[in-house]
């Protein structure tokens, strides 16, 4: 803008200078062309081109800062929406292991305070119903604008570790449920609604196989959580300090993430 005006007059400084060299060497000339109306016409013309043509310029400057202005705004909204959703699927994932986690810890100290294997007292599960939401590349670009691009592969680690860990519980439900059935036509329940089950034989070779298979897949499921849960904190942890610093006083959210816990005694292991 200064310079615009600078310029403006410079540009009137010179014309009177000129125009001043010229009346006074053709005095009359000059008067003369002053007064005629064709002159004064285009004269006004030409001035009047040159000041909209300023006034122009200097309106399509502020309209292009405002524009400027407002797309970067923009664009740090859609930044700040993508860390926030980043963070918040990640959360989830971490509450998904959690449950799985506590599910195989809760049934680890009962099987220690009974005397059982894990797998008599991990009973299936049905799942959680619906998968979580993956997440979105673009979503990351404020993660790698402020060097924390590491990020990025811990993230989809998370979703894949959550996945395999979901995995083997389906499978280890389904085998559960397979026992309930092959273990039903030997199993009979006393007036007191204990149930005993009694195998001989072919039968009892075939259980046996069956509950190393539960026990074993238990085990490793209750280790991976461990580490998993873990990892997802971690994760969980690190997106939140690198929004809070990306953002600052805009960040609006805070990822917080609780305790792991005391950690249960592991039961009896294959």
């Amino acid at each position: 803008m200064s310079k615009v005006l600078g310029a403006i007059t410079i540009g009137l400084l010179g014309g009177l200078v000129l125009g001043a060299g010229f009346a006074a060497r053709w005095p009359k000339e000059i008067a003369a062309a002053i007064s005629d109306p064709n002159t004064t016409a285009w004269l006004s013309a030409l001035g009047g081109a040159a000041l909209g043509g300023a006034i122009s310029y200097v309106l399509a400057r502020s309209a292009s800062k405002e524009t400027l202005r407002r797309d970067e705004a923009t664009r740090r909204q859609v930044e700040h929406a993508g860390s926030l959703r980043t963070s918040v699927i990640a959360m989830q994932m971490t509450n998904r292991i959690f449950t799985i986690n506590r599910s195989l810890e809760e049934a680890s100290v009962l099987a220690n305070k009974q005397g059982r294997e894990l797998w008599v007292t991990l009973k299936a599960s049905t799942g959680a119903g619906s998968s979580v939401e993956a997440f979105y590349a673009v979503d990351f670009v404020p993660f790698i604008k402020s060097g924390n691009s590491d990020l990025v592969h811990r993230c989809n680690l998370l979703g894949e570790k959550l996945n395999a860990l979901e995995s083997a519980m389906s499978i280890y439900s389904d085998k559960r449920q397979e026992w309930q059935a092959f273990a039903e036509p030997f199993t009979t329940v006393d007036p007191n609604g204990t149930s005993t089950t009694k195998l001989d034989g072919q039968a009892a070779a075939v259980a046996k196989l069956k509950a190393y298979e539960m026990n074993n897949l238990a085990f490793q499921m209750l280790e991976l959580s461990r580490d998993y849960l873990a990892f997802s904190n971690a994760v969980c942890g690190d997106l939140d300090a690198a929004h809070q610093a990306y953002f600052g006083k805009e960040a609006g959210f805070r990822l917080a993430v609780g305790p792991l816990g005391d950690e249960a005694t592991s039961a009896r292991s294959p």
